[in-house]
């Protein structure tokens, strides 16, 4: 999955450094002086780009994400190989989305490229369309490798059955910004990926950003083409919290999605 590197240097390096802080929100104090932004009015999505010129590339970049999924080119890859641990469950509420910090505990692995587990955190409604769909959710896995690449796993998630899997999280949301809460017990991440996961998911690829500010380029993203269920109430307590937090969808510009084959 690899490519050249056809992306500036300095959102690339604004990519892993939003990576590697909220994997460890101790860090991420250090830049209390950031810029806010949000989801609407004059911090929202239309104006990331000019809040601070660190965020330029949000509003002038040719490769950024989420993308309409809809007519990706078929090609054989390598299939995504999940090697996650359970752990202790930590959510962080940083007042755009509720996050679980994981700081590279659990695996990824694509053909030759390894990346480490740094976070998990969520969106409403889910920001990448397929087949003209956006679902109602999105959880987003946050992955970083030895040469300092970005990966991202999509998982989408449709109202349905009721998600045992999620439950921990749903009955734990911290509801304020800058509220942490803690699970007792440990929590497997796997647990969120759809069945058969042990087998390889099929997956649309392409190269793209990180869908919030910095919106660095460069991040391999990987969104498994079959979604997960969760109730109308599990969709809804994260709604409570999480409000409206999905970024608007962005052009390709050129870039041709791939699907993985049947």
């Amino acid at each position: 999955m690899k490519t050249p590197h056809r992306f500036p240097a300095a959102p690339f390096a604004l990519a892993v450094a939003a990576v590697c802080a909220a994997a460890h929100p101790a860090a991420a104090q250090d830049h209390g002086s950031a810029p806010r932004y949000g989801y609407e009015g004059d911090e929202g999505p239309a104006h990331w780009g000019a809040l601070s010129p660190a965020w330029a590339v949000c509003g002038i970049g040719r490769a950024q994400s989420p993308v309409k999924l809809e007519r990706a080119a078929a090609a054989q890859a390598p299939p995504l190989r999940f090697g996650y641990q359970a752990g202790p469950l930590e959510l962080r509420n940083n007042g755009h989305t509720v996050m679980v910090p994981i700081g590279g505990r659990g695996s990824l692995t694509v053909g030759t490229d390894h990346y480490t587990l740094q976070q998990y955190h969520f969106h409403t409604p889910a920001e990448h369309e397929v087949n003209g769909r956006r679902p109602a959710m999105e959880l987003h896995l946050v992955h970083l490798a030895a040469d300092l690449s970005v990966a991202a796993v999509g998982v989408l998630i449709e109202p349905g059955d009721h998600n045992p899997a999620l439950e921990p999280l749903a009955a734990n949301l911290p509801t304020a910004p800058g509220q942490v809460r803690r699970v007792p017990g440990s929590f497997d991440p796997a647990s969120l990926l759809p069945a058969g996961w042990q087998r390889g998911l099929q997956s649309f690829r392409y190269t793209g950003s990180l869908t919030t500010p910095p919106c660095g380029e460069g991040v391999h993203w990987f969104v498994l083409r079959a979604p997960v269920q969760a109730s109308e109430d599990q969709i809804a307590r994260f709604r409570r919290v999480m409000h409206h937090n999905s970024r608007p969808l962005q052009p390709l510009y050129g870039r041709v999605p791939t699907v993985d084959p049947e």
